[in-house]
């Protein structure tokens, strides 16, 4: 399983991907949702962190993107 998080605020990310790191998960951080959707899509045993508000593309966007998929990861 991988923890991807996609939040445009480098200081919050890092600070996510730091925590969850230590507690042994995998992490991908993303800084807009570009960057997330140029990378290799999420499985169904993946978890997605999304901040709504993200430049650009927005996370509600994301979301929809995400519950479109024919085998969706989860979402939060």
């Amino acid at each position: 399983m991988v923890i991807h998080i996609l939040e445009d605020e480098p200081t919050v990310s890092e600070a996510l991907v730091l925590l969850l790191e230590q507690y042994g998960h995998e992490v991908a951080p993303h800084l807009s949702a570009e960057g997330f959707f140029a990378a290799m899509p999420p499985s169904t045993d993946d978890l997605v962190i999304v901040d709504l508000n993200l430049p650009g593309i927005s996370g509600v966007q994301v979301i929809r993107w995400l519950m479109a998929l024919s085998a969706p990861p989860v979402w939060w």
